[in-house]
């Protein structure tokens, strides 16, 4: 079991940072060149693209509420999960108290996957403001989706200035269909990080 704050404190910070750059780098979203316009398709969670443009303009706007909203059950769960395992964990109360805002790990477990991705995502933006300049900076372009079972990955350019360097980058975004929408899925990334945490707990 693990027992030592700082290290299940680094490995909450790194998981919430690692979800936070893989998806919330957007500022703008782009039909794919050459692509036929459909119409509403960035306004409607009917279409992966239209999800992921609603999705990103959420995150900019730090609304998590909405975020939560367009989540994906299982990736709710999952994320709830991970970081209740880590602030019952933490003998120290600090992930239940920065991440949560509760003073006990224990209480983590009472909360809803929604209300605890909103508070780990509101906890994380308090901490490090720098990260709202950021998403101010970053532009996305969608270059198409591919399709893997069930689940659509989202293919999009994210572009942005860090320190003043320019730095761009291909990223995925997955979304699977629930209830007739289509919903925001862990990146793999978010996934390894997640894998990595639950070792960490258990070791």
């Amino acid at each position: 079991m693990a027992d030592n704050p700082l290290t299940i404190w680094r490995a909450a910070v790194i998981g919430v940072a690692i979800l936070v750059s893989s998806l919330g780098l957007v500022q703008d979203q782009q039909v794919p060149a050459g692509s036929a316009p459909i119409e509403g398709q960035l306004a409607s969670v009917s279409s992966p693209e239209g999800a992921f443009a609603r999705f990103m303009d959420a995150m900019r706007e730090g609304d998590w509420a909405g975020c939560s909203r367009m989540m994906h059950t299982d990736a709710l769960v999952e994320f709830h999960s991970t970081f209740s395992s880590l602030a019952q964990v933490d003998e120290s109360g600090e992930v239940a108290r920065m991440l949560f805002g509760l003073e006990r790990g224990a209480d983590v477990a009472e909360l809803s996957p929604q209300t605890a991705f909103e508070k780990v995502m509101q906890g994380m933006m308090a901490m490090n403001p720098g990260m709202i300049e950021l998403f101010g900076t970053a532009t996305a372009k969608v270059l198409g989706s591919v399709t893997e079972g069930d689940v659509e990955h989202v293919v999009y350019r994210v572009s942005m200035d860090v320190e003043g360097a320019s730095i761009s980058k291909i990223a995925v975004a997955p979304f699977k269909q629930e209830r007739g929408e289509w919903r925001a899925l862990l990146t793999g990334d978010m996934q390894g990080m997640i894998q990595a945490i639950q070792r960490q707990v258990v070791d």
